[in-house]
């Protein structure tokens, strides 16, 4: 594997960090033989309950499986639609399908969010949720999706794998829709040692998703009421990640310290991120808009001088052979921001920092 002065992540110091507490976990994970579901599980639960203030969250195995899941609930039938943008990992999408639905592609506006004011030109009589995905680490204006699900009897959906912490006018992403999935990727915000997620709301939609990631099973009697999946969490990863929310508002206010930086520094130089009012932005990533079709230039300029970057997408969802025959329409925005976005290094224990942003000015000149 190729070293970087600057690598794109950082996730040995979050382990450094949390080290006691994880290690004394596992060591009595492996000593009770105790590796799915009972307290550790639970107290997790209760911890992710705590930290939203969502009146419940079920644990899964994955943000895919927290998605699968959901759609599963809405018990969709052939030719059912999930409007949602194609700006986003092809898990959301992925989802949808192998439930059954039909996604429905709507572009994204200047801040990467699924483009409100065309909506409800893609409602139909067979539109059945509209899923939002608060990418990068913020929130859309969830005010305004919120009237249009209820004007047209839909779900609402978030789709937060990117921002766990993330706020709206003070409210914590788990509370924003009817239904939050979560991803606890290793990379994530709140990243366990694999994959992980979750699901909050409602108490009888998290008594579903635990029966669903059980292969349907009722936890009381042992009875399958309806097919399901194998869709636990794994403890481990229940351990990592109750001992990392304890960190984690620390290191979001010591990443959103550097994103300030690199917003003032780099003003005027490429394109920084666009705050959406009212929206706390938790920078699951900071991501950039480079001028002139100069992405892909400066993230091999970046590359040889020691920083390690990533795109995100390379592709709108719609443009890829899996998807794109549900999208038969251009999305310019999206497809602006596959070939024009670069995500740049952002931790909270970023030391060469100033490196960075030199680089890219003198890529500029």
């Amino acid at each position: 594997m190729k070293s970087f002065k600057v690598p794109y992540w950082d996730l040995h110091s979050q382990y450094q960090e949390c080290k006691e507490e994880i290690d004394l976990g596992i060591a009595n994970l492996i000593k009770d033989s105790n590796y799915l579901g009972g307290d550790i599980n639970t107290n997790f639960e209760s911890s992710l309950v705590r930290y939203t203030g969502a009146p419940d969250v079920a644990t899964v195995n994955s943000g895919t499986s927290a998605l699968l899941l959901t759609y599963t609930l809405l018990g969709l039938d052939p030719g059912d639609e999930i409007i949602t943008p194609s700006l986003t990992f092809g898990a959301g999408i992925e989802a949808i399908v192998q439930a059954g639905g039909t996604p429905v592609f709507v572009d994204v506006d200047e801040y990467f969010h699924i483009d409100v004011a065309k909506i409800e030109e893609a409602i139909t009589d067979k539109t059945k949720a509209i899923c939002y995905v608060s990418l990068y680490g913020q929130t859309p204006d969830t005010d305004k999706l919120r009237k249009i699900a209820e004007k047209n009897n839909l779900c609402l959906i978030e789709d937060g794998a990117h921002a766990f912490g993330s706020t709206y006018k003070n409210k914590k992403v788990g509370t924003l829709a009817d239904i939050t999935c979560f991803s606890f990727n290793v990379q994530k915000n709140l990243g366990s040692f694999g994959d992980a997620g979750a699901v909050s709301g409602f108490h009888e939609v998290c008594d579903s998703i635990r029966s669903l990631r059980v292969h349907g099973r009722d936890g009381t009697k042992g009875e399958f009421n309806e097919p399901g999946y194998n869709a636990r969490i794994q403890n481990i990863n229940a351990i990592v990640c109750d001992a990392k929310l304890k960190k984690l508002d620390e290191w979001i206010d010591s990443k959103r310290a550097l994103c300030h930086i690199y917003d003032e520094e780099l003003h005027g130089v490429v394109q920084t991120p666009k705050k959406r009012i009212h929206s706390y932005h938790t920078y699951y990533v900071y991501a950039i808009g480079c001028p002139d079709n100069t992405r892909d230039d400066l993230q091999v300029y970046l590359e040889k001088n020691g920083i390690q970057t990533r795109v995100s997408w390379p592709l709108g969802i719609h443009m890829t052979e899996a998807y794109g025959h549900y999208c038969l329409e251009s999305l310019p925005q999206t497809e602006s921001v596959t070939k024009n976005v670069l995500n740049l290094p952002c931790y909270h224990t970023l030391q060469d920092q100033e490196l960075v942003i030199n680089k890219i000015k003198e890529f500029y000149g």
